[in-house]
């Protein structure tokens, strides 16, 4: 069985070593063979460069000119990855290994397993209130948009069974934060099977400073749900 992970990094020089030995230790554990692709979404700080100077090279880099979105990137890592199971997480690692696992035990009963922040109470101590509602006020609007019933779209932590992403994700044509909205739509289009799992944020994570705009991308993710409805109505995901 292989495994890839998709890890989307943009300007993260202040975390990216730190993210790296805990994959190292990680990885030095697993019996599995994990692929892991890390996508620099047009990095313009040292990111690149601390990547491509780490001395054990246990994952492959992928890099482009020009920053594109969370969503461009995650479509670029599922094109390239070879693995059985595909799935993505964080930069920071906010979400233990045993949630990553824990998503991969579901994937031999269910096409796609996501991780939910609504799902584990604790969370609601170390998330600040402004993502809660943020986060939890999206999922709403989208479920209603969209017609489908997710606790959590934005957990940047989820699995697919090789052929599942490959499909779902070459219909993707959002490439921002909202790619996920989409991406899930896509799987209720198509009536693949969705696992909700609990995933329990790491203490210290929660309140972290986010790149998310919270005065303009509230807007420009609903406007997203909106062309994701007119995408289907023109016959873009045929």
């Amino acid at each position: 069985m292989k495994i890839s992970l998709i890890i989307p990094v943009y300007n993260e020089e202040k975390i990216i070593n730190k993210t790296l030995e805990k994959l190292r230790g990680f990885l030095k554990k697993e019996k599995e063979d994990w692929e892991i692709l890390i996508v620099s979404d047009g990095s313009t700080d040292n990111t690149l460069k601390i990547l491509r100077e780490y001395p054990q090279k246990f994952f492959r880099i992928i890099s482009y000119k020009n920053n594109k979105g969370k969503g461009f990137a995650i479509k670029k890592g599922v094109k390239e990855a070879k693995g059985d199971y595909i799935c993505f997480i964080d930069s920071d690692l906010a979400y233990s290994f045993e949630n990553l696992k824990n998503l991969l035990f579901y994937l031999k009963e269910f096409d796609i397993v996501i991780g939910s922040r609504n799902l584990e109470t604790d969370n609601h101590k170390s998330i600040s209130a402004l993502r809660r509602i943020f986060g939890k006020g999206f999922s709403i609007i989208s479920n209603i948009i969209l017609g489908y019933n997710i606790k959590d779209t934005q957990c940047g932590l989820k699995a697919f069974r090789k052929d599942i992403a490959k499909v779902l994700f070459s219909k993707q044509t959002l490439t921002g934060w909202s790619f996920d909205t989409e991406i899930l739509y896509l799987a209720k289009k198509k009536s693949y099977k969705i696992k909700q799992v609990k995933a329990v944020v790491l203490e210290g994570y929660g309140t972290k400073d986010s790149k998310i705009n919270f005065l303009k991308d509230p807007i420009k993710m609903f406007l997203d749900l909106l062309r994701i409805r007119l995408n289907d109505i023109f016959g873009k995901y045929e």
